[in-house]
């Protein structure tokens, strides 16, 4: 079992140099991946309120604004796939 391992194991301790060596690059990575996934997950939530705002509701400056708001963060997606494919790969080499 993986759990009962110690921390004198010789994978644990090789698992800890490899990271060591590549920790800024590992931690943005991550970060960057975070604020991808946040935007992803925000992009149907503000289609979703732009269709009640606009739609249902009969105001066009209303679906105007979070149709704004679903762009930028299919904006900040972007960034954060790109962030998170730069820091991956070089944290990989």
């Amino acid at each position: 079992m993986i759990f009962s391992r110690s921390p004198a194991d010789p994978s644990i301790r090789l698992l800890r140099h490899a990271l060591s060596q590549v920790r800024g690059h590992f931690l943005r990575s991550v970060a960057w991946a975070a604020l991808r996934q946040s935007a992803f997950l925000a992009m149907p939530w503000l289609l979703g309120r732009a269709v009640d705002a606009g739609v249902q509701a009969g105001s066009p400056g209303g679906a105007l604004l979070y149709g704004g708001a679903f762009l930028a963060a299919a904006c900040v997606e972007y960034a954060g796939m790109r962030g998170w494919q730069l820091w991956a790969t070089l944290a990989d080499n």
